[in-house]
């Protein structure tokens, strides 16, 4: 939600040997894939996975190292045992089926001694200044548990149990993050912007909450103006490594 700034974070969490492949499993338009792509001496090989493709960031245009795969992740993986150094993924797994049987696939395919970051926004975890304390906690708690449009399932407070689902899993759990973001402007197209129409949008399917929308988009542009807009959320991470002997 917080742009490259994330990204940066989830690039510096994630050990990557030098010349290693590094496979971003959900890549998207390849936000973390760029972060890496931009660390010195860092991957040889950067594959982005996705169930579409749509275009890349233009700075990954033209880098040699950078691979494109379409794959859908509630399928095993298309890697050979064994053959991948490290793996991130993030605002995935709430979408899939089976979190853990991703987990099970990244166990196959890393190296021994090689390492997963999984990582989630906590959805309900969104904080919004405003006039209406209460409303606003039934819109977050709304959009949280609202599975979208493009999406078969959901589960918008995945990101405090990740540290539970690789405990669970056949890796083992070496490191815990939590980044905190936010934001005091609403300027167009920032992520207080694009939270609001997110959220928003969410509410207006809904029959009880769409009548609300409109004043308190109002509420959260006046407070804007008047120096008094915060939009926080927090990304909880875990680092997962593949045991040496595993």
């Amino acid at each position: 939600m917080f742009g490259a700034e994330r990204h940066e974070d989830l690039a510096d969490a994630l050990p990557v040997p030098p010349g290693g492949t590094v496979v971003d499993l959900g890549c998207g338009t390849g936000p973390t894939l760029t972060a890496l792509a931009a660390r010195p001496q860092g991957a040889g090989r950067l594959v982005g996975i996705d169930v579409a493709e749509p275009p890349l960031d233009p700075r990954l245009t033209g880098d040699p190292r950078v691979e494109r795969v379409v794959a859908d992740l509630d399928e095993p993986l298309p890697f050979a045992d064994a053959s991948v150094d490290a793996a991130v993924s993030h605002n995935v797994v709430e979408c899939l089926r089976d979190p853990a049987a991703l987990l099970r696939e990244a166990a196959r395919v890393l190296v021994p001694g090689g390492r997963l970051l999984l990582a989630h926004t906590d959805f309900d975890t969104l904080v919004f200044a405003a006039s209406d304390v209460a409303l606003t906690r039934r819109l977050v708690h709304h959009f949280c548990d609202t599975v979208q449009p493009w999406m078969a399932h959901a589960d918008g407070t995945v990101g405090r149990r990740l540290a539970g689902l690789g405990a669970r899993s056949p890796l083992a759990v070496e490191r815990t993050f939590a980044w905190a973001g936010h934001t005091t402007t609403l300027e167009p197209g920032g992520p207080g912007d694009d939270a609001l129409a997110l959220v928003a949008a969410d509410a207006r399917r809904a029959e009880d909450l769409a009548p609300c929308v409109d004043a308190w988009l109002a509420d959260q542009h006046a407070r804007a103006a008047r120096g008094d807009f915060l939009l926080s959320a927090t990304d909880y991470g875990v680092l997962l490594r593949r045991p040496a002997n595993g």
